[in-house]
C-alpha cells in the first residue's frame, strides 16, 4: 500500500488549502478545516473511527472499501 499526502487548493475557498490523501495513486480523501476549531474528512469510502483511550484529541480513521451498491 502506497499512501501519499498532497497539499492542494480548496475548490470552493481558493485562499485555503486542503490535504489530499492518495492510496496507490487513487484519490481517496481530503482533510480540510471545517467550522471553528474543527477538521473535516471527506472520503470516497465509508469511514469508521477508533478513539484511543488516554490520547486526547486523536482519532484513527479506518478506510473501508465501499460496496459498489452503496450510494452517498
Amino acid at each position: 500500500m502506497n499512501l501519499q499526502f498532497k497539499l492542494a487548493k480548496h475548490s470552493v475557498l481558493p485562499n485555503n488549502q486542503v490535504l489530499e490523501i492518495w492510496k496507490d495513486n487513487e484519490f481517496i480523501a481530503t482533510v480540510t478545516v471545517s467550522e471553528k476549531d474543527t477538521v473535516r474528512v471527506i472520503s470516497k469510502h465509508s469511514l469508521s473511527t477508533i478513539h484511543r483511550v488516554g490520547v486526547i484529541n486523536s482519532v484513527d480513521v479506518k478506510i473501508n472499501q465501499r460496496d459498489e451498491k452503496e450510494t452517498c
